[in-house]
């Protein structure tokens, strides 16, 4: 019997239930189930993105929405209407199949410009890649359950990194790698309300233009062939389901329905010119490019730019349509004030051809915060009293060091052996990593805080914990000092140091006993 592993019957989507649990899920059962489960939750970050676009695809072939009103009708009804559903699942159910002979599901049923080998460079652990999520390598040759293999499909074909000789010509980055920003994604309290509220309107004009052969990549007869200069994108289902490679899994008889081998070559070239299209992504103008995507950065959590992800759209930014459209149905009353969604944001830092890091981020979204420029403004100062005290922080150590260096106080040392010993205490780590609960809790207080005084309060109260926070971590640093007669002499003289720090961290502060006088 010819091997068999259909995605719309066999268990393959790992879903969170109310109860804390993950179960695989067909792909008919996570659309026509959704309201009963929390969210998908995938063994990576890649993977746990590329299923949500996924099945988002298949949403809006069966239901647009072609505008707010259509969203709306959908929303209301809180669960994907399973006839239309059924009927699509039924009509193109053989495409959905890893093994069909003639169209496997993300694949091609085979490939004669490229070598076989390990399944698991669809893993991302290729090349000069580190293991960041498993300890295998591209050399390992356990197979892979047809499970898996599915999950590795998708987030290789959007997140794979570029680099390396291919066929008919060298491997070009994977959509969402190239365009070098994060996927941001609203979630509420099931996995139909984080699917529906990240449901772009999708219509002849968008979220961006499309062609009338717009469609998924399954629903596609020939692969067509690759450009090196970029292939057209047809239209937003196009994209959803980009074909950056083309891939044939080598079924491995011996240990069931597994593979154990991969053939990869080049696929489609996604184009340079697509522009500020990603619904999912929040831009930033940038001098002499426009709207770029704001990209990860490896020492910095993205709740730090959380201003700039819910404030409306102007001229020098773009939040995420998802965010915008919240906006709305906040201001038109479909979303309570009262109520708290979720941010979760999904995305990688690579050089090139190597991946530094994935990261996975999760933030409360209170409605209360969107389209209310008062509260969007607290949060922005918030962030910036942070920024200050962590900028305070840093040149007290740099003092510190100085008189370390320097103990007479006659000479002046080498600014680059400064800088290296003052990043190799780790400062930043140690104090960003201790306010991104706090700053939850005020983005929460936030949410609920009724009337001016206790908006100001929430804020004061997240000024004096930075200040609290740095003072803590200037001391711990100072504490953990080696004892040597030079270190000894340098921290008898951190007076300066700590003084430095001091008067800044109090300039954070005294605005608030100011707005507070003028309140009384």
């Amino acid at each position: 019997m010819a091997p068999s592993f259909n995605l719309v019957d066999e268990p393959w989507i790992p879903c969170v239930t109310r109860q804390g649990r993950t179960e695989p899920l067909s792909l008919r059962d996570a659309l026509l189930r959704a309201h009963e489960y929390v969210e998908i939750r995938g063994e990576s970050p890649p993977i746990t993105a590329a299923l949500y676009r996924l099945l988002l695809a298949i949403l809006h072939r069966n239901f647009g929405p072609a505008d707010l009103l259509a969203w709306k009708a959908v929303w209301r009804t809180g669960r994907f209407e399973a006839a239309p559903l059924r009927d699509y699942l039924s009509q193109w159910r053989s495409r959905f199949d890893l093994c069909d002979p003639i169209h496997p599901f993300y694949q091609l049923p085979s490939l004669s410009d490229a070598e076989p080998g390990s399944v698991w460079r669809l893993a991302f652990v290729q090349g000069n890649n580190s293991t960041l999520f498993d300890h295998r390598t591209e050399h390992d040759s356990k197979a892979v359950p047809a499970a898996v293999a599915a999950r590795f499909l998708l987030a290789y074909q959007a997140f794979g990194l570029g680099g390396g000789v291919a066929k008919p010509f060298n491997f070009c980055h994977a959509p969402l790698a190239k365009q070098r920003g994060y996927v941001a994604l609203v979630t509420g309290d099931s996995l139909f309300e984080t699917l529906w509220l990240n449901a772009a309107i999708y219509s002849d004009r968008s979220p961006f233009p499309r062609s009338p052969d717009d469609a998924p990549a399954w629903e596609n007869d020939e692969f067509g062939k690759p450009v090196r200069s970029g292939t057209p994108v047809r239209g937003y289902l196009h994209y959803l389901t980009w074909q950056s490679r083309r891939i044939q899994l080598v079924h491995d008889s011996m240990n069931g329905l597994s593979f154990k081998e991969a053939v990869i070559a080049q696929g489609h070239a996604f184009p340079d010119d697509f522009g500020p299209h990603e619904p999912m992504f929040a831009y930033i103008r940038a001098k002499d490019r426009g709207l770029v995507p704001r990209p990860l950065s490896e020492g910095r959590s993205v709740w730090r730019d959380s201003h700039a992800l819910l404030q409306s759209a102007s001229e020098e930014s773009k939040p995420p349509a998802s965010i915008e459209r919240a906006a709305v149905l906040r201001l038109d009353g479909t979303l309570p004030s009262d109520r708290v969604l979720g941010l979760m944001i999904v995305g990688l830092c690579s050089d090139r051809a190597k991946i530094s890091l994935w990261r996975h981020e999760g933030l409360p979204l209170p409605v209360a915060l969107l389209a209310d420029e008062d509260r969007l403004t607290t949060v922005a100062r918030s962030v910036d009293a942070a920024e200050a005290a962590a900028k305070a922080l840093g040149r007290s150590l740099w003092r510190l060091e100085v008189n370390i260096l320097a103990p007479d106080g006659q000479r002046k040392p080498d600014k680059d052996n400064v800088r290296n010993l003052v990043e190799s205490l780790g400062h930043e780590a140690r104090y960003w990593s201790r306010l991104e609960h706090p700053f939850r809790s005020l983005v929460l207080d936030l949410g609920r805080a009724d009337g001016d005084d206790q908006r100001l309060a929430a804020e004061k109260s997240w000024a004096e914990r930075v200040c609290r926070t740095a003072r803590q971590v200037f001391h711990q640093i100072v504490t953990a000092m080696e004892a040597t007669p030079r270190v000894l002499r340098a921290v008898h003289r951190q007076a300066g140091a700590e003084h430095v720090l001091n008067s800044e961290l109090r300039s954070i502060t005294s605005i608030y006993k100011e707005t507070a006088h003028e309140h009384a």
